[in-house]
């Protein structure tokens, strides 16, 4: 995973640690569509499964994104929500077109996508 991907600036010192995925996709791939809608399947499941820990995907015209996302069990649903939010903003914000990104925020929340099927 590590080659596959590639680091982006977010301060030295902060409690976000960010990868970024050097390959891109353009503004009109289908694949856009298929991160979109599995990140909002994240935001949805995430908080309410009894452990925190959620994988899916989601294909559109035969182009398919994958994720996980995961919070801490210390969290309760609404605080898990809130810092997913928070994790996805950075990862769509910070690697853009990147087809997978990584965000960690401390030991509270993380959210990863791509566009191959992987296991944390």
């Amino acid at each position: 995973m590590l080659l596959l991907l590639a680091s982006c600036s977010h301060g030295d010192d902060g409690p976000v640690t960010v990868r970024c995925n050097a390959k891109t996709y353009s503004e009109d791939d289908s694949y856009s569509v298929s991160k979109v809608y599995m990140l909002q399947m994240l935001l949805t499941n995430t908080p309410w499964a009894s452990d925190h820990d959620i994988y899916k995907s989601f294909t559109h015209n035969g182009v398919t994104a994958y994720g996980h996302a995961t919070c801490s069990r210390a969290l309760d649903t609404t605080v898990c929500e809130a810092c997913l939010n928070f994790v996805m903003h950075q990862a769509t914000t910070i690697c853009g077109r990147s087809v997978g990104a990584q965000v960690v925020y401390m030991d509270n929340c993380t959210v990863r996508y791509e566009n191959y099927a992987f296991t944390d």
